[in-house]
């Protein structure tokens, strides 16, 4: 009796990357959750829910690197990278991008309020010569503080 509808696929060998480390695994493999459960196997400590997880890997044929849609494209052999979405480092990353925009505006936007005024260079140290006593009118830019 040869019915192709109750057989299930041979098991898949590939191999699972995380965070250097390389893993083996041989699995039969029906859908994406079976991914997800072969590395919360392979990498207990470090497990991950699906939301959190892709799964990445170079296509055999043009040696790209692309996010696995389905396991339809898992192939004997396949090196299989595992990302895992961490929610500290990117809210780390995202305050360290709107300071880094504050900081870009504020030099747009003209003198920044923290740090004080170059002075221009035809200007003595204190503004004014010493022979008239301090009471020399600046001549040049006049620089709004």
């Amino acid at each position: 009796m040869a019915d192709g509808d109750n057989t299930a696929p041979p098991p898949v060998t590939f191999f699972l990357k995380f965070n250097g480390t390389v893993k083996k695994v041989q699995k039969h493999l029906k859908e994406l959750d079976d991914l997800l459960d072969a590395y919360n196997e392979k990498f207990p400590e470090a497990k991950a829910e699906a939301k959190d997880t892709s799964f990445h890997m170079k296509e055999k044929q043009f040696n790209v690197e692309m996010t696995l849609e389905s396991v339809a494209d898992v192939y004997r052999g396949a090196v299989i990278t595992v990302k895992v979405k961490d929610d500290s480092k990117e809210a780390t990353l995202k305050r360290q991008l709107e300071e880094m925009k504050s900081k870009i505006q504020a030099l747009e936007g003209g003198m920044n309020p923290a740090k004080r005024q170059r002075r221009d260079d035809n200007e003595t140290k204190d503004g004014a010569s010493a022979s008239d006593g301090g009471n020399q009118t600046k001549t040049g830019p006049v620089l709004a503080i």
